[in-house]
């Protein structure tokens, strides 16, 4: 449900559709190449921004975030499906980039995440989502296999279940290979904490739910909790939970179905996504939008994760 809400009323999001090029063994990976635009809030009229992933294989890949027009030498949290995955600092002209890859290298940060069908926001240090987006989903995110290399090493392959066994490997109970199911071995060798996003709100599209931080000592386990990977040497002050917002509203987002839907955002976001401010309702749990099943009937948008 979440990801049609989103898909539906973010107006403003320019996609230029994934571009699938080459086939892995038994038809596994496509490479994908997705291109998003931002959509600029109040809080930041003249910002522009964009993101590009480019997946090269099931895990490995890279993930660009760029912005111009925000507050000069500022400092950003990026939020991906809820989780701070990064920081963006801008210059004197108010431009920055984030960059995460799979394989970190010099200014790198790590993609530990796929962020396809995720939310995205840029938010300042006051809690301003300041541009704000949703990744497109993708079917090649259709299960997590894990196959053997020529030299003899496990790695990810986007593949379902049938396809997985047909070739050889180990279908992980996971959609996607990132974070990556089938490794035990930190990339890089990187110190990492495992960030794992929950809805405060049962049922409801909640732009912000509670971040939990767990010590693991893989990806994998990582995966298994259905979790993002950061970077990080503990989870002391949580570094997987962003700057909070100053308040949320209930937002009443028009579906594909004609009627009103309720998500807990930012009142910038809800703006910003065409959506209707709920007078004098403080959350989505008494129904302020009128079409809402109670908390805990919708089980089919994949969680509040974002994933």
């Amino acid at each position: 449900m979440m990801a049609q809400l989103w898909k539906r009323v973010a107006l403003g999001i320019a996609l230029v559709g994934a571009v699938v090029l080459g086939i892995g063994v038994a038809g596994a990976t496509r490479a994908v190449r997705v291109r998003t635009v931002l959509v600029p809030t109040a809080k930041a009229p003249k910002a522009r921004g964009r993101t590009k992933l480019l997946l090269r294989h099931g895990a490995r890949g890279k993930f660009v975030v760029v912005a111009r027009g925000l507050a000069p030498n500022a400092t950003f949290d990026v939020v991906l499906g809820g989780v701070k995955v990064g920081t963006l600092t801008t210059g004197r002209g108010g431009a920055g980039t984030l960059k995460l890859s799979t394989s970190p290298h010099g200014h790198e940060g790590l993609l530990g995440v796929d962020p396809r069908g995720s939310q995205i926001a840029v938010r300042d240090d006051a809690g301003d989502d300041d541009l704000v987006g949703e990744e497109p989903a993708d079917d090649s995110a259709s299960g997590a296999c894990c196959l053997r290399d020529h030299e003899g090493e496990t790695e990810c392959e986007d593949l379902p279940p049938a396809a997985c066994a047909t070739a050889g490997g180990t279908p992980a109970p996971v959609a996607s290979c990132l974070p990556d199911p089938c490794t035990t071995t930190p990339p890089g060798g990187e110190a990492i904490v495992c960030c794992v996003a929950s809805s405060a709100h049962d049922g409801f599209t909640d732009e912000d739910p509670e971040v939990e931080c767990e010590d693991v000592g893989s990806p994998a386990d990582c995966a298994n909790l259905g979790g993002a990977v950061v970077q990080g040497t503990s989870c002391d002050g949580n570094p997987c939970a962003p700057t909070p917002p100053a308040t949320r509203v209930a937002c009443c987002l028009a579906t594909d179905e004609g009627t009103d839907e309720c998500a807990m955002l930012t009142a910038e976001s809800c703006a910003a996504h065409h959506g209707t401010v709920a007078a004098a309702a403080t959350s989505c749990e008494a129904h302020p939008c009128g079409t809402n099943a109670p908390p805990g009937e919708h089980h089919d948008d994949g969680g509040d994760t974002g994933r």
